[in-house]
């Protein structure tokens, strides 16, 4: 995620981690939590009395309630782990900076969630414009998730991410959207529905190239009109040729040079030509 986070542009970022620690770990700490929350039960939001009861951790998420006083001295969890526990968590942060990923270990970070079993993390946006919405993507590991809904013990990991939040960052962050009605490439397909347009398609969109392919039976003519309207950069021309031989025609739409190259080298020549053109 942090590739595809560099990828898009998106700048103005921050990792939170925390642990929530074994099932050990979590019943001495929700047993903790319910005793400190409870002297202050009658300043609690609604939905907190209930997360009181039902499970405590989730009143350390609370929106309404985290910026009241009591929850300045509310317990750590950190002092709550097993040994078991701590020494997973710093292994966690021995792979973060391996891989040079900076974040913030952030105690009352919990997730919305009751499933999520030690590593918990979001990745927030720190531009002012995103507000009390800035969680980009966020996740945890799950333990017993799989054997809870009735099949086998298995560990996992996984995440949500914002779309729509996403694409309001990378505006507010002036990133992604510098042409909007432009696309990279128009794929003109004159072999009426073959498999081999798509596959061209594939391969542009795996290497973060946009892309239309044409899927009516028009003229070359329309489709190039067609490519004109989209704003494309390049036009790609795959005929009869050009799929049994495994090539396709490139066009630049630029300087208008025209060139059969196999299919193979398109990526190659589409980086060469982004340079040129800087």
């Amino acid at each position: 995620m942090r590739n595809y986070l560099k990828l898009v542009g998106l700048k103005d970022i921050k990792v939170l981690i925390n642990t929530l620690g074994d099932n050990e770990s979590r019943l001495a700490y929700k047993e903790v939590l319910s005793n400190y929350f409870r002297q202050y039960e009658e300043e609690l939001c609604p939905d907190c009395k209930n997360r009181l009861v039902k499970n405590p951790l989730r009143i350390l998420d609370c929106k309404i309630d985290r910026d009241k006083e009591f929850m300045n001295n509310v317990p750590k969890m950190a002092d709550y782990l097993t040994e078991s526990a701590k020494e997973y968590f710093k292994q966690v942060k021995y792979y973060l900076d391996a891989l040079e990923i900076p974040y913030v270990v952030d105690d009352k970070l919990v997730r919305g969630l009751d499933y999520y079993t030690d590593t918990v993390f979001e990745v927030v946006s720190t531009n002012p414009e995103a507000g009390a919405q800035a969680t980009v993507f966020a996740g945890g590991r799950y333990d017993n998730l799989v054997e809870e809904l009735g099949g086998p013990s298995l560990s996992g990991i996984g995440f949500a991410i914002g779309l729509e939040r996403l694409l309001i960052m990378a505006k507010a962050e002036d990133v992604l959207f510098e042409d909007e009605d432009r696309i990279d490439c128009y794929i003109i397909d004159m072999t009426k529905g073959s498999a081999y347009a798509l596959k061209v398609a594939e391969e542009l969109r795996k290497n973060f190239y946009s892309c239309i392919v044409n899927l009516y039976d028009r003229s070359m003519k329309s489709q190039f009109k067609s490519s004109d309207r989209n704003n494309a950069a390049y036009t790609i021309i795959i005929g009869e040729d050009e799929m049994n031989n495994s090539n396709v025609t490139l066009k630049d739409n630029m300087t208008k040079e025209q060139m059969l190259i196999p299919f193979d080298k398109l990526i190659d020549e589409l980086e060469r030509l982004e340079i040129n053109h800087e």
